[in-house]
C-alpha cells in the first residue's frame, strides 16, 4: 500500500482497516500531500512499484535530446520593479511571459519555466533559436522592456515538465555575460548556423562560473 504522508482525504484508520482486509499487506509511506498517484513526486511511487514487481527500485530513464537552449533575463528588473510598484511590475511581467510563448511556440520550441524575470526555453535548432532570440528582443523594445539573452547547442535530459544537464547552466552562465539587448552565443551555435547569413561578433574567451573549461563567446550582430 502506497500513501502519502500528508493525504488529508485517507486517515489512519483507513489505512489500519485496508492492512488488515488486504493479505500480507505491506504500507508505504512517501512524503507529499496529493492523493492523486498521478501529481506531485511521481518518480517515488514509480521506484517503489517497481521494487514490487521487479524487486529493484528502478526511476524511468530521462529523456535525453540535443536542443537550443535559451535564457532570457530582463536588464534592470529590480529597480524597475521598485518604480512601478508590486501591481504594476506584475502587469509587465504577465505581458512579458506571454510574449515569449507566443514567439517560442509559434517557433515550434517550448518554454520550460519561468525565472521570475526571464524564461527557459528550449528550441529545435540553432537557427531557430536565433530567430526566436531576435523577434524577443524586438518585442520587448516595443514594451520598453532591455532583454539579455543567452543560447547554446547541447545535450540535455528531459523528465516530464523540466529539464537538466550541463547544457542548460551552460545557457545559463552565458546569458550572464550580456548587456541590455545582447544576444550571447557560445560556439556551438556559430558552428551550427555555418553558411546561414547571420553575424557575430566574437568576444574572447571566458570562464563560466562552475563549468569546466575555457568558452569562446560571440554576441549576435545587431545588424542580423
Amino acid at each position: 500500500m502506497l500513501h502519502r504522508r500528508d493525504n488529508q482525504f485517507v486517515n489512519d484508520d483507513v489505512l489500519t482497516l485496508a492492512a488488515e482486509r488486504i493479505p500480507h499487506a505491506t504500507l508505504v509511506e512517501l512524503e507529499g500531500r496529493d492523493h492523486f498517484p498521478f501529481v506531485g513526486d511521481v518518480d517515488a511511487l514509480v521506484a517503489e512499484i517497481a521494487e514490487f514487481v521487479v524487486g529493484e527500485r528502478r526511476l524511468p530513464a530521462p529523456q535525453r535530446l540535443l536542443s537550443a537552449v535559451m535564457f532570457t533575463d530582463l536588464v534592470g528588473s529590480t529597480e524597475r520593479a521598485a518604480s512601478l510598484g508590486d501591481e504594476d511590475w506584475k502587469s509587465v511581467l504577465d505581458r512579458h511571459d506571454a510574449a515569449v510563448r507566443t514567439i517560442v511556440g509559434r517557433c515550434g520550441g517550448s518554454v520550460v519555466k519561468t525565472t521570475g524575470d526571464g524564461v527557459l526555453a528550449l528550441l529545435p535548432s540553432a537557427g531557430v533559436g536565433l530567430r526566436v532570440a531576435t523577434e524577443i528582443r524586438r518585442d520587448l523594445a516595443f514594451e520598453g522592456l532591455d532583454v539579455r539573452i543567452g543560447l547554446h547547442v547541447g545535450d540535455i535530459d528531459r523528465r516530464g515538465d523540466d529539464v537538466s544537464g550541463l547544457a542548460v547552466n551552460i545557457a545559463s552562465r552565458v546569458m550572464s555575460k550580456g548587456g541590455a539587448g545582447e544576444i550571447v552565443v557560445t560556439g556551438s551555435v556559430v558552428a551550427a548556423v555555418a553558411g546561414q547569413a547571420v553575424a557575430f561578433e566574437p568576444l574572447g574567451t571566458h570562464e563560466l562560473k562552475g563549468i569546466p573549461g575555457a568558452w569562446e563567446l560571440f554576441r549576435l550582430a545587431l545588424d542580423t
